[in-house]
C-alpha cells in the first residue's frame, strides 16, 4: 500500500472524536434537571403555621369559585386569594395579595364579596399586637385574580380583649355601583368608609348615617360535629353546594405533636360528593401539588444521568490525551 494512503492514515489516527449525541444528551439532562428544580421552586409554599379559621368563598360564575383564605408565620403572614374550579383544582393563585408580615403585625381578618363580572373585592384587618391596634384595609382584583387596587389604612380601632383572648372583628363590604362600602365597629360606633374600585377614599371613614349599618357577614354552615373543622362558607351554584373552611390535625408523634392545618373544599351535587385539600401548613403537603410530582424526578433523574454522562465523557477525553500516539 502506498505511503500516505487512506489505510495507512487510519493506520496511525488519533482515537474518534467524541461522539456530538453525547454532548447533545448531556446538555439534555442538564436542562431537564434545572426543569425540575424550578417546577419545584414555583411548587414549594411559604413555611405557613397557622390558617385563620374564617376564609371565604364566592362564586365567580362560569365553574369558577374564588377562595380567601389568612395565613400566619414568621415571614408568611398574608391574605391569599385564588381561583378554583368546580372540582377544586386551582386554576390560579393561590398567591399573597398582601404584603407579606410576621409574628407581631399580620393580618387577621378579612372577607371576600365578588360582582357579576368576576372580579373579587376584599376588606381586611392588620393586627398590630404590640399597640392592640387592627387597622382596616382594601383589595380589589380583576376577573383573572390579579391585583388591580388596593387601599389603606382606611381607619383604626382598638381590638377588644380579655386576660386570655383577643376579639378582633371581621370588616364587612358592599359594592354600591362603581363603590366600595366598607364598615366596620370603632369603640362602640359603627364606622363606614367608601371608595371607588381603584382604591381611592371618596368619603374618609366616618359614623355611618342612621339606619346605614351595611349587609352583615353570610352565615357559616356546619361541616361535621367535629372539634377539628371549623364552619365552612358555602355558596350555591349549578344545582350543588360549595364548601370552603379549616380543618386542624396533629401530625409528629405521640410524646411530640405538632399542630397542623388544611384549606378543604367540597362539593356536593345530585351526583354525589368531592372534596379535597387546597393549601395545608404541613411542611411536605407542596410536594403533592403536580408540579412537585413532575419536578422531584425530572431533577433527580436529571442529576444523576448528568453527573454519569459528564464521568463518561470525562473519561474518554483523559484517555484521549493520555494515549500515545503510534510512530509516523
Amino acid at each position: 500500500m502506498a505511503s500516505g494512503s487512506p489505510g495507512e492514515a487510519l493506520g496511525r489516527g488519533t482515537a474518534p472524536r467524541r461522539p456530538p449525541a453525547f454532548l447533545a444528551a448531556l446538555v439534555i439532562l442538564v436542562s431537564a434537571a434545572v426543569l425540575g428544580g424550578a417546577l419545584l421552586g414555583v411548587s414549594a409554599e411559604p413555611d405557613s403555621d397557622h390558617l385563620a379559621t374564617e376564609p371565604w368563598l364566592v362564586d365567580l360564575g362560569g365553574g369558577r369559585f374564588g377562595v380567601e383564605f389568612l395565613t400566619y408565620g414568621r415571614t408568611a403572614s398574608a391574605v391569599r386569594y385564588g381561583i378554583v374550579d368546580a372540582h377544586g383544582n386551582w386554576l390560579s393563585g393561590p398567591r399573597a395579595i398582601s404584603p407579606s408580615f410576621g409574628y407581631s403585625t399580620y393580618p387577621i381578618r378579612a372577607y371576600l364579596v365578588a360582582d357579576a363580572g368576576g372580579r373579587a373585592y376584599i376588606a381586611w384587618n392588620l393586627y398590630d399586637s404590640n399597640r392592640e391596634v387592627e387597622a382596616f384595609h382594601y383589595i380589589g382584583l380583576d376577573d383573572g385574580g390579579n391585583v388591580a387596587a388596593a387601599g389603606g389604612p382606611l381607619g383604626s380601632t382598638p381590638v377588644v380583649r380579655d386576660t386570655y383572648s383577643i376579639y378582633p372583628q371581621t370588616p364587612t363590604i358592599q359594592l354600591s355601583g362603581d363603590e366600595v362600602h366598607i364598615y366596620w365597629n370603632s369603640e362602640g360606633n359603627r364606622t363606614k368608609v367608601v371608595l371607588d374600585h381603584a382604591g381611592q377614599v371618596l368619603v374618609p371613614a366616618g359614623p355611618t348615617a342612621p339606619g346605614d349599618n351595611g349587609t352583615g357577614l353570610p352565615s357559616r354552615v356546619a361541616t361535621s360535629e367535629s372539634f377539628f373543622d371549623s364552619s365552612a362558607s358555602a355558596v350555591a351554584s349549578g344545582g350543588g353546594s360549595c364548601y370552603l373552611w379549616v380543618r386542624s390535625f396533629y401530625t409528629g408523634s405521640p410524646r411530640s405533636p405538632d399542630i397542623e392545618y388544611a384549606l378543604r373544599f367540597r362539593r356536593v351535587d345530585g351526583g354525589g360528593s368531592e372534596e379535597r385539600t387546597l393549601y395545608s401548613t404541613e411542611d411536605a403537603w407542596w410536594l403533592s401539588k403536580t408540579t412537585a410530582m413532575v419536578g422531584l424526578p425530572l431533577m433527580a433523574g436529571g442529576i444523576v444521568a448528568s453527573v454519569v454522562m459528564a464521568s463518561v465523557l470525562f473519561d474518554t477525553s483523559r484517555r484521549r490525551r493520555t494515549e500515545p500516539r503510534p510512530p509516523l
